[in-house]
């Protein structure tokens, strides 16, 4: 955590003991706050900075800047940086008397004095695509910094004069026919992901790596075996019945097998999992985008221990190497004669049908009938890059809100027109960086924060985003993620791990939306901030209904925790008393392994809270190839005695 405030004629006091250095400067008060986990406060001759890092209480070594501020005493001049590599917010405001604030928390900046109030017009764009996109926020008159960006504000007689927004700096991917060898971006991805772990984590460190079982955190655990010695991987999962986020659990238990991971995958109770989305509401202070990041703070509470505050997460890397939108649009432009004819609009409207009954295919469907206005400005709404996390009803956001479907994206159009000259393939980057990627970033660093953990994405460095612009995208797309099954098998990672279909961990079946439903109790806590008539009519297994279900409940805890400031606590007796007048619910079922028991030690009840936490597998998960398990754990036996 850390905050930045030029004001005038005033000092500030925060909540608890934290380092602050205040400086006065042409009349005016500098003050800056660090938490000293991960954020410190230094003086350099004419400098004042604050830096966060993993490493920001470490005294040697090579050390990752994750964001920092800088004011220079002798121009007045303030800097804000935001690394490419960051996953932290980083806000900003401007009062109408010049005063600057800016933090990676909203709740300091309302006790530096900034007013807080929703941004009603990010509302249309927030119920169809999850989030506002930056600059813009769910907060009136409060920005958001883009990664690998900084800031400059200078601080002026009559108050802070603060620069344009930067533009995040992108680079167009190679042509076809051009640019590097995918041996030679393999091997520049393995040195891009040593420095990362090396600049994170501190000699001797024990970081923890969230081990999904897919090929991002596949590598990383594996270089964290090779690296820092490490032998166990963490997951987080929850079932009831046929609603659950359950494919994590199978996907991680069968890639721990195979890379011999002693590995823990927290099984969480129904009534955990509803618990756990209004706290974790509450430390990300926005609206959560999917339904697993949750479980995050659940795994930084009461699984990964206390001294393993570094967690490597591999968020970011599916953007990069292609996401399920570029091998859409490449397969349409490979059958383009095909794609035109289905995408006819009376061909187009009955594919969709049949995809919203049945619930397949639908992303596909939904690229087709885009393919039809393929050749439309990008300020169209039916260009293709508007299908990125569109989730949500338009229909029914347009007649709440009354808008029309070109107004539903006046921002996003605004925010991602300074790259409209990008190739398709390399503009959707662009697009899902800043709207899903940094975004969900941010999120899941501030819950785990809120639990004393330090979350990093080496996907997201400097190195590897240079690495794979010298690719063209037929090559990253002759086979998924091409340039990192080289690298998984470089590192010796099973072909069965590396070639599987990629899984996706959002909740299973289609009637989590229903009446009496997995979301039941959350819908009075909402309901006092949100039209319940509203919010029940959303209730359907159509796609995009049930997010816009799911958007509802997370606008509505959002609004009476971050702008009605509402204590969490009476929202989590509230919820207590939801769930149990919903009657008996379903907990986690067992899987392979041994399990601990249903209430580990030190994991803390609160009050007026239910059980937190159904079963922990906690184990060596089967090893399918023995002789590779034992070697692999003859290799890697260096665990910290402490687990």
């Amino acid at each position: 955590m850390f905050l930045v405030a030029i004001t005038k004629g005033r000092r500030l006091s925060f909540a608890g003991e934290l380092p602050m250095v205040t400086r006065s400067v042409a009349g005016w008060t500098l003050t800056m706050l660090a938490d000293n986990f991960m954020s410190r406060v230094a003086i350099k001759g004419n400098e004042v900075s604050v830096l966060e890092s993993p490493r920001a209480v470490s005294d040697s070594g090579e050390e990752m800047v994750i964001s920092k501020a800088s004011f220079d005493l002798r121009s007045n001049g303030l800097t804000v940086l935001k690394p490419s590599i960051s996953g932290r917010p980083i806000y900003y405001y401007t009062s109408p008397q010049g005063e600057f604030i800016c933090s990676t928390h909203i709740s300091r900046m309302v006790e530096a004095g900034v007013p807080v109030a929703e941004n009603a017009a990010a509302l249309p764009e927030f119920f169809v695509f999850r989030s506002a996109m930056p600059p813009m926020t769910l907060y009136r008159d409060i920005q958001e910094l883009l990664p690998g960006t900084e800031l400059r504000v200078k601080l002026q007689v009559d108050g802070c004069e603060v620069g344009v927004p930067p533009l995040m700096p992108v680079r167009a991917s190679a042509r076809h026919g051009e640019g590097g060898s995918v041996e030679a971006a393999a091997a520049s991805v393995h040195d891009a992901l040593d420095g990362v772990l090396r600049a994170a984590v501190p000699k001797g460190g024990r970081p923890a790596v969230l081990l999904s079982g897919g090929l991002d955190s596949s590598i990383l655990f594996r270089k964290c075996q090779d690296m820092h010695g490490i032998t166990r991987s963490y997951s987080g999962a929850f079932e009831s019945g046929d609603q659950g986020i359950d494919n994590e659990k199978r996907y991680a238990l069968s890639a721990a097998s195979a890379l011999g991971s002693n590995h823990t995958c927290l099984d969480v109770s129904v009534d955990a999992y509803l618990m756990s989305i209004v706290e974790s509401i509450a430390a990300a202070e926005v609206p959560l985008q999917v339904e697993h990041s949750s479980v995050f703070q659940l795994l930084s509470g009461e699984t990964i221990p206390r001294g393993r505050h570094i967690v490597i997460n591999g968020q970011g890397a599916d953007s990069l190497f292609g996401l399920k939108l570029h091998r859409l649009v490449a397969m349409c432009q490979r059958h383009d004669k095909l794609a035109r004819f289905l995408s006819l609009p009376p061909l187009a409207r009955l594919m969709r049908l049949v995809a919203n009954t049945t619930g397949r295919y639908q992303s596909a469907v939904e690229t087709v009938r885009r393919w039809h206005f393929r050749k439309v400005p990008i300020d169209h709404p039916d260009h293709i890059i508007w299908q990125l996390d569109g989730f949500g009803s338009e229909k029914w956001t347009r007649r709440y809100f009354n808008v029309s479907r070109e107004q539903l994206l006046v921002n996003r159009l605004a925010a991602i027109r300074p790259y409209a000259d990008l190739p398709l393939d390399d503009l959707i980057v662009c697009i899902d960086t800043i709207s899903d990627v940094c975004q969900l970033q941010a999120i899941w660093s501030k819950i785990g924060e809120s639990k004393q953990k330090i979350f990093c994405y080496p996907f997201a460095c400097e190195q590897i985003l240079s690495t794979v612009s010298e690719i063209s995208w037929p090559t990253k797309l002759s086979e998924p993620k091409r340039v990192l099954r080289l690298v998984a098998r470089d590192l010796g990672i099973p072909d069965a791990i590396i070639d599987r279909p990629k899984s996706g961990f959002g909740i299973a079946g289609r009637q989590w939306a229903l009446k009496g439903g997995l979301f039941e109790p959350l819908i009075p806590l909402a309901a006092k901030a949100f039209d319940e008539t509203e919010i029940r009519s959303m209730q359907s297994t159509n796609l995009a209904e049930r997010f816009t279900f799911w958007n509802m409940l997370n606008y509505g805890i959002w609004k009476r925790l971050c702008i009605n400031r509402e204590p969490l606590a009476d929202l989590q007796s509230e919820l207590a008393e939801s769930i149990a007048a919903s009657g008996p619910r379903g907990s986690a079922s067992a899987v392979a392994g041994r399990y601990e028991s249903d209430s580990p030690e030190g994991v803390a009840q609160k009050k007026g809270s239910p059980q937190r936490l159904a079963r922990r597998h906690d184990g060596p998960a089967p090893v399918a190839s023995a002789q590779a398990g034992q070697a692999a754990q003859n290799k890697h036996a260096r665990e910290d005695s402490n687990l």
